[in-house]
């Protein structure tokens, strides 16, 4: 089951191309478009604290099309030039396969291109810890990953605002079993979330 074609190989790497350049086309897009900061998001130093839920594929067993929910909290601190640093824990265990779960704590830089009006982009690249927990409770893993994502955050007031974010991640080394090749896990996510600005 956790065995792969040359194939399937080829097609997940098309998958992660593909994924990187379409984040990377949302920054440029951004950056190019962004109008003047209106006063929304005019002070560049700020600290955010928030929760959210996700909707993820987690891949894995390898061609299920079981999707996988659970909540995450994140820490934003956004500082000059559109320039910040984000870290993220979340914990996805509603409606896995056979009780399967994943979790990831990372964190790593942000950027911001200019706010419109109440709408913040923004791109990020986070790296820490995945672990899951195996179908059929058969063991649990950690492994290294790292995941590119682009979202808005909506400013509904002065110290609340609304997030939806897309993310794809990459855990190289999965499953770092004896006699199994590593061709990775990718899972990818849609989350909406609020967060709560302290300063």
């Amino acid at each position: 089951m956790l065995i792969m074609t040359e194939s399937k190989s080829a097609h997940r790497f098309r998958r992660r191309l593909l994924s990187a350049l379409f984040l990377i086309g949302i920054a440029l897009v951004s950056s190019a478009s962004a109008q003047v900061a209106p006063s929304a998001f005019s002070n560049p130093r700020s600290l955010w604290v928030g929760a959210d839920f996700s909707y993820a594929s987690p891949d894995f067993p390898d061609g299920s099309s079981q999707r996988i929910q659970g909540a995450g909290a994140f820490v934003s601190y956004h500082w000059l030039h559109g320039v910040g640093f984000e870290a993220q824990g979340r914990w996805l265990s509603l409606n896995g396969y056979q009780g399967e779960s994943e979790s990831t704590f990372m964190a790593g830089p942000r950027y911001s291109p200019r706010a419109w009006g109440r709408t913040q982009p923004y791109v990020r690249m986070l790296a820490g810890q995945g672990r899951i927990t195996f179908p059929f409770q058969l063991g649990t893993g950690q492994y290294f990953a790292f995941a590119p994502a682009a979202g808005l955050d909506y400013r509904l007031a002065r110290h609340i605002a609304l997030r939806a974010q897309y993310e794809y991640q990459f855990w190289p080394s999965f499953p770092a079993i004896v006699g199994v090749p590593n061709n990775g896990l990718d899972p990818s996510s849609l989350s909406v979330g609020v967060s709560y600005r302290i300063f």
